[in-house]
């Protein structure tokens, strides 16, 4: 293959491949493409929702954090109606998810969002569930304060077990003491979940909870995985 046929095949890969937001913006646009042939929708719906992906544009919102909304329900046939009120319950959410993690961690924001963007979609995620302004400081200082590389997806997994502790049944101040005692441990990200386990194990063997909850903030922070914290707050 001659240099000639080399460069023409780099040129046309170079072509095929999406700059930056043009990614996004093609993603979306297809889709409403899709969308307006569709019969199960008017030319009103299609343009009262490519109002809604501009308008997140305009504000800074990455449309790859909208489209899967979009395209889910599409695939459902849900109302177009419907839809938008999904689509801008979702863009408040990140909006007001985005303002706190910049108010939360200053200048370090404006880095630490664009090398990890899956912060913003779980902080915005949180917030729809109801998960409070203040309990979304709490959790943002206390990761931010690591050290790990793997700091924000440790905040995912801190995050899972304060959402897992809540629905088990403690009170919010318990679960958010919890997990910034796991947080400011060596336990791994992933192992998270099992502190949860822990309790219950414990309330199995007749520790009340309040108790359990206590061993574990307790202890959390000289321990180097879940195995050292199970020993001690168990045996």
């Amino acid at each position: 293959m001659n240099s000639r046929t080399l460069c023409t095949i780099a040129l046309m890969i170079a072509l095929s491949l999406p700059v930056g937001g043009q990614l996004h913006a093609a993603g979306w646009e297809d889709t409403l493409e899709q969308m307006q042939k569709s019969s199960s929708y008017t030319e009103a719906d299609t343009n009262g929702i490519r109002d809604a992906f501009t308008e997140a544009q305009r504000q800074g919102i990455p449309a790859d954090q909208l489209l899967p909304r979009l395209e889910e329900g599409l695939a459902k046939q849900v109302p177009a109606a419907r839809i938008l009120e999904v689509l801008d319950r979702e863009i408040q959410a990140l909006t007001v998810s985005e303002q706190l993690i910049r108010q939360v961690l200053g200048t370090q924001a404006e880095n630490i969002l664009s090398a990890h963007p899956a912060l913003l979609e779980r902080t915005a995620t949180l917030h729809m569930q109801g998960v409070s302004s203040y309990e979304l400081t709490v959790l943002l200082l206390v990761f931010s304060e690591q050290e790990a590389e793997d700091r924000w997806e440790r905040y995912r997994h801190g995050t899972m077990l304060h959402t897992a502790l809540l629905q088990w049944g403690l009170e919010r101040k318990e679960s958010l003491a919890v997990v910034s005692a796991a947080a400011r441990s060596a336990i791994p990200g992933a192992e998270y979940r099992g502190i949860l386990d822990l309790i219950v194990q414990g309330v199995r063997l007749r520790v009340p909870p309040d108790q359990m909850v206590q061993r574990i903030i307790t202890s959390a922070e000289e321990a180097g995985s879940l195995r050292d914290l199970e020993r001690v707050v168990l045996y």
